[in-house]
């Protein structure tokens, strides 16, 4: 949230003297188009619910959408033709596909360090999904289905942690060619090696290149709130190298 505040004061702090150079501030029609965004702009910076702010010379324009752009843009054609494009309201989204141990205590982590917590799992509540309430959301849906599911941006981070080799290769599969930041499989290295072999057939080499595993740095981790703090660091190690 810290990130959208400060964008938030310069966009209405924009729109305000837009709105008093055109006179706007008397014109009915245009004063409910103002509310309009101001209440969009507070859905995004409340829920963090995903949109893209768009500026022209002709104004602003606010829309909440999933699929976003993947880094800032601009395009110029001319003076009066040109488009300004910006995600806001997204800031450090993780998906913990599987609610087994490690999510949870990586669920605990991931809370602390400012992140937006989805966990998806297909089962029937597992307990380590019930008694999960550091999650800001706990989904039931297959995962067959769970391409659909995970939003494109460079501040999606999943980890895939499910109940078994099958599922975390069905999901890996899914999400192998999405444009997000870190896509992780839990688990040994002689298994993230078989893995991809079992997917060398069904994806191109720079989407499994995409699939990183072993999740976590190194340290020896073992028990699942070890594991949880490995991954934890290897992210802080990621976002402090490449912040974005």
């Amino acid at each position: 949230m810290s990130g959208t505040r400060p964008f938030a004061a310069c966009y209405f702090a924009v729109l305000k003297r837009q709105a008093e150079l055109e006179g706007r501030h008397s014109q009915a029609g245009a004063w409910e188009r103002d509310i309009k965004l101001y209440r969009q702009f507070a859905e995004i910076s409340l829920n963090k619910t995903p949109g893209v702010i768009s500026v022209t010379p002709n104004g602003f324009q606010l829309q909440l959408q999933q699929t976003l752009p993947w880094q800032t843009q601009f395009h110029l054609q001319s003076e009066n033709d040109w488009l300004y494009q910006e995600a806001v309201g997204f800031y450090k989204q993780a998906y913990l596909i599987g609610g087994g141990h490690v999510s949870l205590a990586l669920s605990k982590i991931l809370a602390t360090l400012d992140f937006d917590i989805t966990v998806i799992d297909e089962q029937d509540n597992p307990d380590t999904l019930a008694h999960n309430h550091y999650a800001h959301r706990k989904l039931r849906i297959p995962y067959r289905e769970i391409g659909n599911t995970i939003p494109e941006s460079n501040q999606v981070f999943v980890f895939i942690m499910t109940h078994s080799h099958k599922t975390d290769k069905q999901v890996a599969e899914q999400l192998a060619d999405k444009r997000i930041r870190y896509l992780g499989v839990l688990g040994s290295r002689k298994k993230i090696e078989q893995l991809k072999a079992n997917l060398e057939t069904r994806l191109s080499v720079e989407s499994l290149q995409r699939i990183r595993g072993p999740i976590g740095l190194p340290i020896k981790s073992h028990t699942p709130a070890e594991i949880a703090v490995s991954i934890a660091a290897e992210l802080i190690q990621i976002l402090n190298a490449d912040p974005q």
